[in-house]
């Protein structure tokens, strides 16, 4: 299930939390990479600035796909950029993916638009 959040001060941001992961039989089906370029269409035109998402350590191919496949980095508010004595302690990393809106876009050849894109 995706939640979709929004949030702000000045600016607003989309908080993304994936409360269950993808079903075994979806994985590496392209489902995950679908439904974050959609949210990152849908975050560009509501004017968000990053997209953000919550993901335990201990799931390592989770962690893989949202840093190296979808280009997420930690975030600042990371407990492990936060503590440094304690980092080893914290049992989820908060990532993040900054947004450039839609206007500036390059919409990169993998980023499918699920408004276009044919099942």
């Amino acid at each position: 299930m995706l939640h979709i959040r929004t949030t702000g001060r000045c600016a607003l941001q989309f908080i993304i939390t994936i409360v269950s992961g993808t079903q075994a039989d979806r994985q590496s089906s392209g489902l995950g990479t679908f439904l974050i370029n959609a949210t990152k269409i849908v975050g560009r035109h509501a004017d968000a600035k990053k997209l953000m998402c919550t993901v335990l350590k201990i799931n390592r191919r989770a962690v893989s796909f949202y840093r190296n496949k979808c280009g997420f980095v930690d975030d600042e508010s990371d407990p492990s950029s936060v503590d440094f004595e304690n980092r080893e302690k914290h049992i989820y990393h908060i990532l993040k993916l900054e947004l450039d809106p839609p206007s500036t876009s390059n919409h990169d050849a993998n980023e499918t638009d699920p408004e276009t894109s044919e099942s």
